[in-house]
């Protein structure tokens, strides 16, 4: 009887410590979710009164913004960085619906500018341009009336047309050649059907040079661990606790590279390294399938290769000093390549050459490394213009 009064001594102790220690383990992953909670809605608080560039470039950004007031400065700045991306299906991803002080993106996908034509685009009474590209044809840092598409449907509202010309502008972050023209197929094909769409690429191109859009090592980790059948109750459930969340923050961080965006090859070390000639081929083929598809609805398809900080153009008057680091030396090379392909092959009439345009140049023409001030967009903007007048590829007045 002793012997059992003893045993059940030790396991009423074990009970009693086993006990303690879950209970206060509860407690402390109670409490560390609960700071943690804390912290991600002080950061949230921060982030949403600042934003990146000013915290990257504050030395620089009055200069690039002499006629905006600190506030606004800072509230179109995170207007600009601050929007969450929304799938779409095809091109993964589009701009989310946003109406700002300085920034507003249509339900559609399509930045506004003032003066806006509705949607859906009517051909019988408007002369309808719809404009492709990255976040430099979205116009990123920018007002919507100092966009390039603003400027170019202003220039084009000089020529006093049969129809007023409307400019839809469908830049997007990230975007280059190959999800545009999905995107211009799945506006074809949905009845969308402008009377002239306009391509500007180059800068994109060669960020991703394995054709695969911005987030889509993101999504691929996704699927692999999807498993319906195995705790995704559980998992759901997990991932949604502060700690999860702060986790996630943390890997994005630490794999996001500092310029946003992620080349997915080895550095060109010559503008004859093989990758170069295959970003160049891929864009090329992505021109012949628009104009064929542009070609059975009618509409007149301009290509514009865009102007960048690492081609023809003075850094010393650039005023947030890009890196001369190998990571835009695929910039460099391919465009020298681009440049020697299209002279020995000139691509057509609808094809603008605008990535000269900045060699005389001698102000500021960027609003961070490579988003173009007002200036910097509008000097685009009359490029293609005028490139279109000279080649025909507008409607006489």
């Amino acid at each position: 009887m002793q012997q059992m009064g003893r045993g059940g001594c030790a396991l009423g102790w074990f009970y009693r410590t086993a006990a303690v220690w879950i209970v206060n383990t509860v407690i402390v992953f109670v409490l560390f979710n609960l700071l943690v909670s804390l912290a991600l809605s002080i950061i949230d608080t921060v982030r949403s009164s600042t934003n990146p560039v000013s915290l990257k470039y504050h030395d620089s950004l009055a200069s690039a913004y002499p006629d905006f007031s600190p506030d606004d400065l800072n509230r179109l700045l995170r207007e600009t960085w601050s929007r969450p991306f929304l799938y779409e299906p095809f091109t993964q991803f589009k701009e989310s619906p946003f109406k700002g002080s300085f920034v507003t993106v249509h339900p559609e996908g399509f930045r506004s500018v003032p003066n806006q034509a509705p949607w859906p685009p009517a051909r019988e009474r408007f002369f309808t341009i719809f404009l492709f590209g990255g976040s430099t044809t979205f116009n990123y840092g920018l007002p919507d009336h100092q966009t390039i598409a603003h400027d170019l449907q202003e220039l084009l509202g000089t020529l006093r047309l049969e129809k007023t010309p409307k400019v839809y502008n469908f830049g997007r972050g990230f975007y280059f050649s190959t999800q545009e023209r999905i995107l211009f197929e799945q506006l074809l094909t949905a009845g969308f059907i402008p009377d002239m769409a306009i391509f500007i690429d180059g800068l994109n191109e060669f960020f991703y040079p394995n054709n695969e859009p911005h987030f889509t090592g993101r999504l691929a980790e996704l699927f692999a661990k999807a498993d319906p059948k195995v705790g995704s109750l559980l998992s759901q459930l997990v991932s949604k606790l502060p700690i999860a969340r702060a986790a996630r923050r943390m890997r994005e961080t630490m794999s996001s590279p500092s310029n946003q965006h992620d080349m997915q090859d080895a550095t060109p070390h010559s503008d004859d390294d093989p990758l170069l000639h295959r970003v160049i081929d891929r864009y090329f083929q992505s021109t012949k399938l628009i104009n064929h598809a542009a070609a059975a609805y009618a509409v007149q398809p301009v290509f514009v290769w865009q102007p960048i900080p690492w081609h023809k153009y003075d850094l010393r008057f650039h005023l947030f000093a890009p890196e001369e680091s190998a990571v835009f030396d695929a910039h460099k090379f391919g465009y020298s390549l681009m440049a020697s392909s299209i002279a020995q092959t000139p691509p057509g009439q609808n094809f603008l050459w605008c990535a000269d345009i900045q060699e005389n140049s001698r102000e500021p023409l960027y609003v961070d490394i490579h988003h173009y001030s007002s200036k910097g967009s509008a000097l685009l903007a009359n490029c293609i213009f005028d490139l279109m007048k000279a080649r025909g590829l507008v409607p006489k007045d």
